[in-house]
């Protein structure tokens, strides 16, 4: 019998608000991943434009979920921002479509 995969950050709708989810898909939508880079394994590097240029670094565990996750904007309202959550739902695609 054939292993399904793992569906990417399987619980990212888990771990944000609709309006979170909703703030980083218009970022992705709008075009404001400038970069998206493969540092490691399971690991990625992007820059996001927002008010600034911010780094964001996602790296997830061997089942695709989310094991950590930095990024160097001032966002204080919880521990994912929206350029988190861009950086993931574009790595979701990415995984997704290979």
């Amino acid at each position: 019998m054939k292993e399904e995969p793992h569906k990417p950050l399987p619980d990212l709708e888990k771990l944000v608000s609709g309006d979170m989810l909703n703030r980083g898909a218009d970022l992705l939508e709008r075009g404001s991943i400038i970069s998206l880079d493969l540092s490691g394994q399971n690991a990625y590097l992007s820059k996001v434009r927002g008010t600034e240029e911010y780094t964001v670094d996602i790296v997830l565990d061997d089942n695709f979920r989310l094991f950590t996750h930095l990024c160097i904007c001032p966002y204080k309202g919880g521990p994912i921002c929206k350029h988190k959550i861009a950086t993931m739902l574009l790595i979701r695609s990415e995984l997704e479509s290979t």
